[in-house]
């Protein structure tokens, strides 16, 4: 069987990624580029990742294909040189997390975070080598990994003398030890939109390999506060709307305040507790779409009750009971 992508490019992660590493991943993504999440990200790239998970993450699947990736590499007619090599390997993704309010998302707002990561050495330009400069691994013929009898004396497809990268530096760096690594720190400006959802994955923003390459993606987690009325369902905005007996018995009209939006809402006669209204177009605009505020009543018996309302709650009784013994 051939395969013609990259599936652990797919998912942002290397050859030698775990299992937990490997579902991590696909659920970060998946999250990210649902359809229904997302709408802006194209369909083919959510299709994309779970076709990249079902082979990597069922044990038979993912030794065929990395036998077809070793055996595509051994027997391809220009070698892979140490560049090209170095191009193709992508560093490993940076997980962060950060507190948003629901209104954060619902007003479209804007948060700032500090990133530190591993970025490249400037000393070297991520290269690690004083010079520049890298030399392509003898044993692994630049590939970083070994041909299968070698793989059982060293134990493992991973080259053991450039631990996988296919090449070593000309002339260490010092500044960062060989491995063309340097911590670092940036802040990054993330937009929340009504659609994020758990996670937000950013490109090329995770930590730089070694060795060089291309950086890994940055996994930024959400942790989203609960309102104590409202949550979000796409754009739609749910609601509980407590009401005394008298407004479910004779109706009422009542103005709320809903993220900053004043909105008037009519309560009809005879409100049966639980009964959910609707109000189009009063939930959040997105683009060219809103969507709608939706509202559950919830029966509010009162804690406290005064004399006059007492004396008329025997009356409503009196007549409760004269209807009883009538009927």
């Amino acid at each position: 069987m051939v395969y013609e992508k990259d599936y652990y490019t797919i998912l942002g992660i290397s050859p030698d990624a775990s299992k937990e590493e490997i579902r991590r991943a696909y659920r970060h993504l998946v999250l990210q580029c649902h359809p229904d999440k997302n709408p802006e990200i194209p369909s083919g790239r959510f299709n994309e990742v779970t076709e990249a998970y079902k082979i990597l993450s069922n044990d038979q699947k993912k030794s065929k294909y990395d036998y077809t990736l070793r055996m595509s590499e051994a027997f391809k007619g220009t070698p892979e040189t140490t560049s090209d090599r170095s191009r193709s390997r992508i560093g490993p993704d940076l997980k962060i997390s950060i507190n948003v309010e629901l209104e954060d998302l619902i007003r479209q707002n804007k948060k700032t975070v500090v990133i530190k990561r591993k970025g490249a050495c400037k000393e070297c330009a991520g290269t690690g080598s004083k010079n520049k400069k890298r030399s392509k691994c003898l044993t692994c013929s630049g590939k970083g990994v070994v041909p299968d009898l070698m793989s059982i004396i060293f134990g493992g497809n991973k080259c053991p003398h450039c631990g996988g990268i296919g090449s070593y530096p000309d002339r260490e760096c010092k500044a960062c030890c060989g491995t063309g690594q340097a911590e670092e720190s940036f802040r990054k400006t993330i937009q929340l939109t009504p659609h994020t959802k758990n996670c937000i994955v950013l490109q090329k923003l995770g930590n730089y390999p070694v060795g060089g390459g291309t950086p890994g993606n940055l996994i930024v987690g959400l942790n989203i506060k609960e309102h104590p009325v409202y949550s979000l369902r796409s754009l739609n905005i749910w609601g509980n709307l407590e009401i005394s007996p008298a407004q479910a018995i004779l109706g009422d009209s009542m103005e709320i305040d809903v993220f900053g939006k004043k909105e008037v809402v009519v309560i009809p006669i005879n409100v049966k507790d639980k009964m959910i209204i609707k109000k189009e177009g009063a939930g959040i605009s997105y683009g060219d779409r809103k969507g709608d505020l939706i509202l559950r009543f919830n029966m509010r018996l009162p804690s406290e009750v005064s004399s006059e309302e007492i004396e008329l709650y025997r009356k409503i009784l009196d007549i409760e009971g004269g209807k009883r013994k009538h009927g």
